[in-house]
């Protein structure tokens, strides 16, 4: 039941095509937990994206709707090409869907899984990330000497399903722990590692090879 006190998430969505903005609209206002917003008020919480592919340009138009990096940001794309995808997790990407694969109920679990921290990347993505995250610690990392503070095994087991965009009563049944236990590894982590909030806990063991 909403109450009135339930918290809203606030969502730009940004695309030069009005059909494609028509849609993704009408995804947005069918959730009552979703409440559009102007990009111009520069209050979203998750800024969409519809674009071709990931290329530089996107990450040049990006890096204008937010100078700091602080911005969250869901990218609808038609194709990813040959994108840095670690470029665009320390831009503020937390979730890709493909075009064809968005539909009402994938775009709003997206939306729902970004505020709550967690990431939201297909499977072909997760590895091609995952692939550019250890050839920079193969080829810059490992020949400079730079060493990662070291986790635990559950710790990154759940920093993993994180990354996979679990919420915690779903790693909670995957790892047979409680919720309660989940939100204390997660608690953890970021307090001893001094991580901001549960994406960059996510990005650093991306970025170190840990996951």
């Amino acid at each position: 039941m909403e109450t009135a006190t339930m918290t809203k998430i606030r969502v730009a969505i940004v695309s030069a095509d009005a059909m494609t903005r028509a849609g993704l609209q009408h995804y947005l206002h069918s959730d009552r937990c979703l409440v559009e917003t102007s990009i111009d008020r520069r209050d979203a919480d998750i800024v969409v994206m519809a674009v071709d592919t990931i290329n530089s340009s996107t990450m040049d138009l990006i890096g204008e709707l937010s100078p700091g990096n602080s911005t969250r940001f869901l990218l609808i794309v038609d194709k990813h090409g040959h994108a840095d995808f670690h470029l665009a997790v320390e831009r503020g990407v937390r979730g890709v869907l493909r075009r064809h694969q968005c539909s009402r109920d994938a775009f709003v679990q997206a939306l729902l899984a970004i505020a709550d921290g967690a990431g939201f990347l297909p499977p072909s993505l997760q590895g091609v990330l995952m692939d550019q995250v250890r050839r920079m610690t193969r080829e810059v990392l490992v020949p400079r000497g730079l060493t990662v503070p070291e986790l635990a095994d559950r710790e990154v087991d759940v920093l993993r399903l994180l990354s996979y965009g679990f919420n915690v009563q779903e790693i909670s049944n995957k790892l047979s722990y409680s919720e309660r236990t989940i939100k204390n590894i997660i608690h953890s982590v970021m307090k001893n590692h001094n991580f901001r909030n549960r994406t960059h806990a996510v990005s650093f063991a991306l970025r170190s090879g840990l996951i």
